[in-house]
């Protein structure tokens, strides 16, 4: 599950993006992976796509692997 939201403290164009493998509502702020400052003052928005999705290709290749 990947949910993009909240904008960010410092401008209120910056967001954030979570990511969770296996997500489901008991999780705790351990079972999940933000990026967050998103933004053309921080994290670039294409460079945090890809950095999202390398880091998804990751969990799920482990996942798989481990299954």
């Amino acid at each position: 599950m990947l949910i993009g939201e909240r904008p960010g403290l410092l401008t209120s164009e910056s967001m954030s993006a979570y990511i969770a493998l296996d997500a489901r509502p008991d999780m705790s702020e351990s079972d999940y992976t933000v990026v967050s400052n998103i933004s053309r003052c921080g994290m670039p928005p294409v460079e945090a796509a890809a950095y999202i999705a390398d880091l998804m290709e990751k969990l799920l290749h482990n996942y798989a692997k481990n299954m």
